[in-house]
């Protein structure tokens, strides 16, 4: 059985509604995960950087 809820986050000034499954993620190294689903048509993922949100959003 795996739970689910509904929020808005916010990300790089955008408000996004979303659904998050809620998993024990102590000692990961992420706190969440954020899908394909709700990257897809709003983001462009370039693999070759790292954090570019500090440089990015103002």
């Amino acid at each position: 059985l795996r739970y689910f809820i509904k929020c808005t986050i916010e990300l790089l000034g955008r408000k996004i509604k979303t659904e998050f499954s809620l998993t024990e993620r102590k000692g990961m190294r992420y706190p969440i995960l954020l899908g394909r689903k709700l990257l897809n048509k709003r983001f462009i993922i370039d693999t070759s950087l790292v954090n570019v949100s500090k440089q990015t959003h103002k």
